[in-house]
């Protein structure tokens, strides 16, 4: 862990990593002793000490030692020395998978293929040096490395990333769509990184409790404003969308972005049942809390002000779309059955198909033909 690296370096306790520290930690990656001069430690801390201000904080050593390559390769030989169980330095060809996928990478037969082309072998056997060199010319090093630096994004504050993207609105590598994105979503930004207590950051946990709280708070303003800004440009004096098509549509997608997110982030940390989970469950929450609560609290409120205020709901359109949702959710596990319950870009591309033959049916029934069903 990161966090118990840098307390094990800070022998002071001062919260801060010196020079000694850090040559310390360097030569326990692989540094060699004799390459860190006073001028390469001295480049070293400047490239940690983002501030600029000679001191090296535990805040700058997480982002930095998190994105490093020197972690990277450090883990390699640690994963290596796991597999090498007698010592010897090397490793039998037979268990490249096994060590790539001990890194956490998902190798397929092709990629083993053609690792066993590619690394300098010995009567079968590879040592580190030709497994390490192999490993950085790869796709696999790239993938890390890409990993890592997301990483260290992820720990930066919002506050923080709207300077650092600033500063790579100038840079002639960074692809104009990625600098579009930043602009359009620099309000957004500006608004969250104001409002909402950021927790990422190294030593900022204690922050939460609150990052929770103002983040459901957020997410239900803008989600107050973006229902309200659908029903006026969809309403007849507009687009004249009916309201039932517009919130199968328009705002079941919008209020899903948040779903979405949450999916994307644990999915891409390899926890697809949590993705998948989290949908579901976050369903079975709307229909079950998010509906009626807020209802009983306006009905209460309501009776006690002797307000005469209801919303009449025709059962007749309520029953077939129930009946299609509980289809729906049934076809959707038997297809994640028929996937051995892996999450495969077939998969993928069925759910959009279910959802789109689903939007289909709602809106022919509603402008085509109609099928009313009461119980």
């Amino acid at each position: 862990d990161v966090y118990e690296v840098f307390d094990a370096l800070d022998e002071n306790k001062n919260g801060e990593i010196d020079r000694d520290e850090l040559k310390k930690l360097l030569v326990t990656l692989g540094t060699a002793e004799n390459e860190l001069t006073d001028d390469a430690l001295k480049v070293h801390a400047q490239a940690i000490d983002t501030a600029g201000n000679g001191i090296i904080t535990k805040n700058e050593f997480v982002i930095w030692y998190t994105a490093s390559e020197e972690r990277i390769a450090s883990e390699m030989k640690e994963c290596f020395d796991r597999f090498d169980a007698n010592k010897s330095g090397t490793i039998d060809k037979d268990e490249i998978k096994k060590l790539l996928e001990g890194m956490g990478h998902k190798p397929g037969p092709h990629d083993i293929e053609e690792a066993e082309k590619s690394i300098n072998q010995t009567e079968g056997e590879l040592n580190f040096e030709d497994f390490s060199a192999w490993y950085k010319k790869s796709l696999f090093w790239d993938e890390r490395k890409h990993g890592a630096e997301e990483a260290a994004e992820s720990q930066e504050s919002v506050l923080e990333g709207i300077v650092s993207g600033f500063n790579d609105l100038s840079d002639p590598d960074m692809p104009w769509r990625a600098k579009f994105f930043y602009l359009f979503s620099l309000p957004i930004q500006i608004l969250f990184g104001c409002c909402v207590p950021d927790c990422r950051p190294p030593g900022q946990e204690w922050k939460c409790y609150g990052t929770f709280m103002m983040s459901i708070v957020m997410i239900g303003l803008s989600s107050y404003f973006m229902v309200e800004a659908v029903v006026e440009v969809t309403n007849a004096q507009n687009l004249n969308i009916p309201t039932a098509i517009s919130g199968m549509t328009i705002i079941a997608a919008g209020t899903s972005v948040p779903d979405l997110l949450s999916s994307v982030i644990v999915a891409r940390n390899g926890h697809g049942d949590m993705a998948v989970s989290s949908s579901v469950g976050s369903n079975i929450f709307d229909v079950t809390v998010g509906i009626p609560i807020p209802w009983i609290f306006f009905i209460l409120f309501c009776q006690a002000h002797s307000c005469e205020y209801f919303v009449r709901l025709d059962k007749s359109d309520l029953v077939l779309p129930t009946i299609l949702l509980l289809i729906m959710v049934a076809v959707i596990i038997f297809a994640i059955a028929i996937s051995k319950w892996q999450m495969t870009h077939m998969l993928g591309n069925l759910m959009f198909i279910f959802y789109f033959l689903y939007l289909g049916f709602a809106i022919a029934n509603k402008y085509c033909f109609w099928i009313s069903m009461s119980l």
